[in-house]
């Protein structure tokens, strides 16, 4: 089948859901799907190209915070209609599947699938989040199909709608553990710092985790915050950095990919996730499938991706936190069995070669297509 993906803004830019788009695209390609992803025109990404099987096609996009996606979804939803034989035009995320209507009206199967509430985010100023609400309102009225990456935004959707939504989950690409090496230029080692993956944005509340680490006194381990600064973050990480007070032992070592991102989960004592809000978060289920111990906040969220296997805390409660902290540090062997525990719930329920599968069901039995 063909399937056009709309819209990512690059290959090079790493957020959730560029992620997904890619890792999917790539299963499916190597099934022998044709698949086409439209992404933001760069010096570097001018010309169409291919990655891992996937097409991309960039396309020119307005340099704005506010209308770098919605400009190429807008050219993305036009550009489609010139190409033949399109299975499947699926749209990710609610502000872009507001233009659904597009494909729609030309008779082409057109799905939305949901990462999460965009009007939750805090960098969005007022106008966006009523665009967004406005967006997933109307969006119920264009689509044929919807799906969700989690339960809980399934059954938001089906309350508030009254339609079917199909839960297919976020994924990972099981990979071995790498010992550290690159990483060691930042001076840690192995079992021997708590880790943060994500976004430094205000919605992670990574000051909580910042506060109940400092809690803690002098524990003999570090704090590891991994993640890209965006410039609209610059004022909260200011904060984040004031609040680590210059402390030695809390680094922030930027954005890392590849194998340099696997070294830092392979050898993290524990990895934290202190979200106030997420749709499925990779970064929870990439470190579970490292056999980390993960400690997370209470929302709905981080409690489907661990099932209750993990440890939780309430949002917001760093005195808490530092309890689940502490339980790392002085029960090891504990905290060994609780990532053993992760890891086998990850690879049994979230690998992308299973996820895969579940997206061609899902595009199959709609009588749109033959598997």
């Amino acid at each position: 089948m063909k399937i056009v993906f709309i819209a990512i803004k690059g290959i090079d830019v790493i957020g959730g859901i560029e992620t997904y788009t890619v890792e999917l695209g790539k299963k499916l390609a190597s099934s022998g799907h044709d698949v086409l992803v439209y992404c933001m025109k760069t010096p570097q990404f001018s010309q169409p190209f291919q990655y891992e099987g996937i097409h991309f096609m960039p396309l020119p996009a307005i340099r704005s915070k506010y209308f770098a996606k919605i400009s190429i979804v807008i050219l993305a939803s036009l550009h489609q209609l010139k190409l033949k034989d399109i299975d499947v035009v699926h749209y990710h995320a609610v502000g872009p599947s507001f233009f659904s209507w597009i494909p729609r009206l030309f008779g082409r199967y057109t799905v939305f699938q949901s990462h999460g509430h965009e009007w939750e985010r805090s960098s969005w100023n007022l106008f966006a989040r009523i665009f967004f609400r406005m967006a997933e309102f109307m969006t119920f009225r264009f689509v044929n199909d919807s799906m969700a990456v989690s339960k809980n935004l399934k059954s938001y959707y089906e309350k508030k709608y009254h339609k079917s939504v199909t839960y297919i989950p976020s994924g990972i690409n099981p990979r071995q553990p790498l010992a550290i090496s690159a990483i060691a230029r930042h001076g840690v080692k192995n079992q021997e710092y708590f880790l943060y993956v994500g976004r430094l944005s205000r919605e992670k509340r990574i000051e909580d985790l910042i506060r109940a680490y400092l809690l803690l006194g002098n524990p003999g381990i570090k704090l590891v915050i991994v993640g890209k600064e965006r410039p609209e973050d610059i004022p909260y990480t200011t904060e984040l950095r004031k609040l680590a007070d210059g402390n030695s032992n809390i680094l922030f070592p930027g954005p890392a990919y590849n194998d340099e991102l696997v070294e830092w989960y392979s050898n993290a004592k524990a990895y934290i996730l202190p979200s106030r809000i997420e749709g499925l978060p990779i970064t929870l289920l990439e470190a579970m499938s490292f056999s980390r111990c993960c400690i997370a906040s209470d929302i709905q969220a981080n409690q489907e991706a661990l099932d209750g296997k993990g440890l939780l805390y309430p949002l917001g409660d760093h005195a808490a936190l530092q309890q689940q902290l502490e339980f790392v540090l002085n029960n090891p062997e504990q905290a060994s069995q609780i990532g053993m525990h992760l890891k086998q719930h990850a690879y049994e329920n979230y690998t992308w070669s299973h996820i895969s599968d579940e997206f061609v069901k899902f595009y199959a039995k709609k009588n749109f297509l033959s598997a």
